[in-house]
């Protein structure tokens, strides 16, 4: 509270005011999966007063253009976006509450969600998923995989197209997610694009390997991350985890390149798409 207090103090003391204000982010929201898995289910939880409400969205994060697009054909009475410098006061304000556990998903939020957004990426209707994309993390800076080449080309060979969402604007993303029945790749924020995929399709996450992880790395009483895990059975779909050997002097779990057992990693393909046949 104390920090918080001292933020407002350095701000400028210029005040705006609007009529009804929304305010569906929260400290993590210049994040990828907390947008898409926190914030537009808060919002969808009162969609039913979207006309009357007006959306305050904060203009000084690395997510504005996506948080712009993904907003922009909601029915909404108005976006205005504030600089990190401003105050702003408000008539009365809607803050919808943050889940009491991280990766505690709502199908009654998350799949009309999904079905949203592939009204507004499809043109014809059924969508028949085909896709069989590889996430590729070797833009990123950190939580790459020490043998992508060799990853990639079994990929390849495996009819797979490699795909750096980081290049792709968020409809970009949903339009491929849409046709997309199997998704792999290293752990990642790219991996919320689950939400946006058919059910019935699966989903393969390359995570360190349990023993190469310490005390510290436990959530929720797991070593491995079930983040994604929940969201796949969330949204209908089928979910493996391969587990890795790390890479590199990086110390942290959520840093740490992998090097993926490539014969480990085809047994693996073999066994998610025979589930979704």
């Amino acid at each position: 509270m104390r920090a918080w207090l001292s933020r407002l103090g350095w701000r400028k003391r210029t005040l705006e005011k609007s009529c009804r204000a929304l305010i569906v982010h929260n400290l993590f929201a210049g994040g990828y999966f907390f947008w898409i898995t926190e914030a537009l289910p808060k919002l969808w939880a009162v969609r039913e007063r979207w006309g009357e409400l007006e959306l305050f969205l904060p203009s000084h994060t690395p997510l504005t253009k996506v948080m712009a697009e993904s907003v922009s054909c909601l029915p909404l009475k108005s976006v205005r976006w504030f600089p990190e410098d401003r105050n702003i006061a408000v008539d009365s304000l809607v803050l919808p509450q943050n889940s009491a556990f991280k990766a505690n998903f709502d199908p009654r939020l998350l799949v009309p969600i999904r079905a949203f957004y592939t009204e507004q990426v499809v043109k014809r209707q059924p969508v028949q998923a085909f896709r069989r994309v590889y996430i590729a993390r070797d833009g990123a800076s950190y939580r790459q995989l020490a043998n992508e080449e060799q990853v990639q080309a079994l990929i390849l060979e495996r009819g797979f197209e490699i795909v750096r969402l980081e290049q792709l604007s968020f409809l970009e993303q949903v339009q491929l997610m849409v046709e997309t029945q199997l998704l792999v790749g290293p752990h990642g924020a790219g991996f919320s694009n689950m939400v946006f995929m058919p059910e019935g399709g699966g989903v393969l996450e390359f995570q360190l390997r349990t023993e190469e992880r310490t005390a510290e790395d436990i959530e929720d009483g797991y070593l491995l991350n079930k983040s994604f895990c929940r969201l796949a059975s969330c949204m209908g779909l089928g979910y493996a985890v391969l587990t890795c050997d790390g890479a590199g002097d990086e110390s942290s779990v959520k840093g740490r390149d992998l090097r993926v057992d490539v014969d480990k990693l085809a047994l693996a393909i073999d066994a998610v798409e025979a589930d979704i046949r």
